[in-house]
């Protein structure tokens, strides 16, 4: 085995190596590439020995049980395992030990390595191994949580994975109740009514969410979810009390719908993940949702006829057709609306209020900023997004409304942007102060009570809860050019907001323009309102 001691390190993201043996000198020129901030994935080989030097030989190989996001799958195990390793962190493991580890360069470049002694990848028959054979359903499932884990690997070597290739829903959903057990316990029982037919030993399946744990121990830890962080954060009377976690989601924004009819009275069900597989934005652009953001969806339900109902039929009564039979449903569409500015508003409030509760200021922190009409940004840095469903249904002369009103923003990740630490880490360095960093349970509990509060305020009296968007918005002052389909006004200044969510321009003549949020972005650089392309 040979390779270039030089030349092709700088245009190199990964090296991969599965060469069983890796002779000295090779092992040196990879060294110096993982020194100098490269990545480095080892496939059952021993580039291994300078890093994690206790490892324990197998006599043959065979296939393991290897313990993966809270399930086991089967693997073929490599010749050794790792014990009382120097890893930064054990990956996979065995009942026994660890199968795949993970450590960073020994200096400051960043350079990542991550070695495995389990087979990703490949067959599992008997017949390669000499063991008892897999059933066609649990090789089924080893496989998606092999390619899962693989896909988990790469990411931690920061290289992306296309979501085609990664089975959707690999972790199983749970639930939690801050109202206690008795009224989870109803809940369990009105979802395994409604889906009899695709429940196996208490757990549903369904396409969209994937596995869904019918049996909720209130007193059972949640995996990479602090369940009594975020309860004692939690000061809502509706919205946050019940959640469905999961880890890994295809998207949390399809975790709430098919439990609609089973949620009873005093529920406020809301989805919290760990990670999403396919994150979405407006109009169709994807959320990248890495560890360490924060991705909560929420349940509202509003009805025309109140404030808040006609404001959010107001800006989506264009994209849902008509429903002249009492009982019918339009299907869900993705609209901005006033309910957009919520979790914004709400994410602005969460800092503020956390650094004057550190401090015993009164005065505002307006540090976190609402850009019209969803985003979130520190820094002129974007942090986060909203993303608002809604499903409406005709009941009498009236429609009943329900919003998925769902937000990402980064909590703790350094990628790809800033994140809401950032925000207390520089507050911190300025004021030579010691305020405790955020936690993702935290921010969940926080986010959702504050969005309890906004609608009530704008029910109250919209014009309390505009002045409360306005007061953390970017845009006070500005002169835009608006460009429309057919023209273009420019020296526009900006006035505000309407009580519908549009964006509230004064031309110089004096007359007012309203620009709806669905459809239309504001782009802070140019300065320039125009349609989404």
């Amino acid at each position: 085995m040979t390779l270039p001691s030089s030349g092709w390190q700088h245009s190199c993201a990964l090296v991969v190596v599965a060469t069983g043996e890796v002779p000295e000198h090779v092992e040196d020129v990879l060294t110096k590439f993982l020194d100098a901030g490269g990545g480095i994935l080892s496939l059952c080989c021993n580039f291994d020995k300078r890093y994690f030097g206790h490892k324990v030989n197998r006599n043959s190989k065979e296939v393991v049980e290897v313990e993966y996001e809270e399930k086991l799958m089967k693997a073929v195990a490599g010749e050794y395992h790792y014990v009382g390793t120097k890893a930064e962190e054990s990956l996979l493991q065995t009942h026994e030990s660890h199968m795949v580890v993970a450590a960073e360069s020994s200096n400051s470049s960043h350079g990542k390595c991550v070695c495995t002694q389990v087979h990703l990848y490949g067959c599992t028959e008997s017949s390669a191994v000499g063991v008892g054979a897999e059933t066609p359903s649990t090789s089924t499932e080893s496989e998606g949580l092999r390619l899962q884990a693989f896909a988990d690997l790469l990411l931690r070597l920061n290289i992306d994975v296309c979501d085609d290739y990664i089975p959707r829903g690999v972790t199983l959903c749970h639930f939690r109740c801050a109202q206690g057990q008795e009224m989870l316990s109803e809940f369990m029982r009105n979802i395994s009514l409604q889906y009899k037919d695709g429940i196996e030993r208490n757990v549903l399946t369904l396409p969209e969410i994937g596995r869904v744990n019918l049996v909720s121990n209130m007193e059972e830890s949640l995996h990479s979810f602090d369940w009594t962080k975020y309860k004692s954060a939690l000061t809502s009377k509706l919205i946050g009390n019940t959640v469905i976690y999961q880890k890994i989601a295809y998207t949390t924004m399809n975790n709430l719908d098919p439990f609609i009819a089973c949620v009873p009275v005093g529920c406020g069900l809301v989805a919290v993940a760990s990670r999403q597989l396919n994150g979405r934005g407006r109009a169709g652009n994807t959320w990248l949702s890495p560890p360490g953001c924060m991705m909560l969806t929420m349940h509202m339900v509003t009805q025309t006829g109140t404030p808040l109902g006609d404001a959010v039929y107001s800006a989506a009564k264009d994209v849902l057709p008509a429903i002249p039979e009492s009982g019918a449903s339009y299907p869900t569409v993705s609209v901005a609306n006033i309910l957009t500015t919520l979790p914004a508003v709400s994410v602005a409030r969460v800092i503020n209020f956390y650094l004057r509760e550190h401090t015993g200021a009164i005065e505002d922190y307006r540090s976190v900023r609402v850009k019209w009409p969803n985003d979130i940004f520190y820094s002129n840095t974007k942090v986060g997004g909203v993303l608002v469903d809604l499903r409406a249904e005709r009941q009498g002369h009236s429609l009943k409304i329900h919003a998925y009103v769902g937000i990402g923003v980064n909590v703790t990740n350094q990628k790809p942007t800033l994140n809401l630490n950032d925000v207390i880490t520089d507050f911190n360095t300025a004021n030579s102060t010691n305020i405790p960093l955020l936690s993702i349970e935290y921010v969940a509990a926080r986010v959702a009570s504050e969005v309890e509060l906004l609608l009530d305020m704008y029910d109250r009296d919209y014009s309390l809860y505009l002045a409360e968007y306005e007061k953390y918005w970017m845009h006070s002052g500005e002169v835009v050019d608006v460009k429309t389909e057919d023209s273009e006004i420019k020296g526009v200044s900006v006035a505000g907001v309407d009580k519908f969510g549009y964006l509230k321009l004064l031309k110089e003549d004096g007359a007012t323009l309203t620009v709806p949020p669905e459809g239309y972005s504001y782009n802070i650089c140019d300065k320039i309102v125009k349609p989404k392309p």
